[in-house]
């Protein structure tokens, strides 16, 4: 049995998320739960690829934590979206495949746009052009699709902060 990937489908997918997040606080459960499944992925990925730097210490809260967290009755220990952020930043500065990878696809399909990110995130064709630009590897994080990671990462303007595309 041959899977093939609907890139249509994954960009209205990572469009609908980055809805989503758009019209939900960060505060509330959605947001939460898109922004731990888009941490887990990445790190689960990086794990597996060994793309996690030497010394980097991954944040790995426990299950009831998360549940407490995502549900608003608790706090965690860190910011998800901080690890987030802290992890891809060093995976960059270390040069690891992939955030190079992310990098690479954001820069060409931003090259496309000329206007601001936030439109660049929700414009279909545009992360269909992403999609296009990354090997079927990275499609699926560690067998999961790359829809929460991407929408979250777009929608927080991390791939902004953190590739130096070209003017």
């Amino acid at each position: 049995m041959t899977t093939t990937l609907d890139l249509e489908l994954m960009a209205d997918d990572i469009a609908a998320v980055g809805e989503v997040l758009a019209g939900t606080d960060p505060s509330q459960p959605a947001w939460r739960w898109f922004a731990y499944l888009a941490y887990t992925t990445l790190v689960q990925h990086a794990e597996s690829k060994y793309q996690i730097p030497d010394g980097f210490d991954v944040f790995k809260p426990d299950a009831a934590s998360v549940r407490e967290w995502i549900a608003g009755r608790g706090e965690l220990t860190q910011e998800i979206r901080e690890e987030l952020e802290r992890l891809l930043k060093a995976m960059a500065e270390e040069g690891k495949d992939i955030a190079t990878y992310l990098c690479e696809a954001y820069c060409a399909a931003k090259a496309t746009k000329a206007d601001e990110v936030v439109a660049f995130a929700l414009d279909i064709a545009s992360v269909k052009a992403l999609l296009l630009a990354y090997s079927g590897d990275l499609l699926y994080l560690g067998g999961v699709p790359v829809t929460a990671l991407l929408a979250l990462l777009l929608r927080m303007g991390t791939l902004e902060k953190l590739c130096k595309c070209p003017k």
